[in-house]
């Protein structure tokens, strides 16, 4: 059985994502802040800050098939984090978010225009606001 990891997976599109998996035959490890339980043998809970490095070593030494990562790091970390994923797991997924696109398409496609590309405010563009570190991190 394949084994898929999931940070974040408690999130919004993880609790969507994780049943489907299941269902799908994988084994599915999701880390969470938050203690979980399941009755389910195919899916396990480690509750962990997934952005320490030592956790996400740990974690990932469980010898995973493929990750999908909702978790959002900022501009300066994510390139090193990616790095670590990517050799250690068979398969790295990081998922983005709609919120990356700007107001200007409707509806939004994955070719609409980015709010990282159309905002002009030189203070909003200096921060790592989750729509610009989740657009960064593409």
């Amino acid at each position: 059985m394949k084994k898929i990891l999931v940070p974040g997976g408690t999130g919004v599109m993880g609790t969507y994502l994780v049943p489907e998996l299941l269902k799908l035959g994988y084994a599915v490890d999701v880390v969470s802040l938050d203690a979980r339980t399941s009755d389910n043998p195919n899916l396990r809970y480690f509750t962990a800050n997934f952005l320490d490095d030592a956790a996400a070593r740990e974690i990932l030494a469980n010898d995973y098939d493929g990750m999908v990562d909702f978790m959002r790091y900022s501009s300066v970390s994510f390139p090193e984090k990616c790095r670590l994923y990517c050799e250690n797991v068979g398969h790295y997924v990081h998922l983005s978010s709609y919120r990356v696109y700007a107001d200007e398409e409707h509806p939004v496609r994955e070719t609409s225009p980015r709010l990282l590309d159309t905002a002009t405010e030189a203070e909003f563009l200096a921060t790592d606001d989750y729509c610009l570190c989740k657009a960064r991190n593409e």
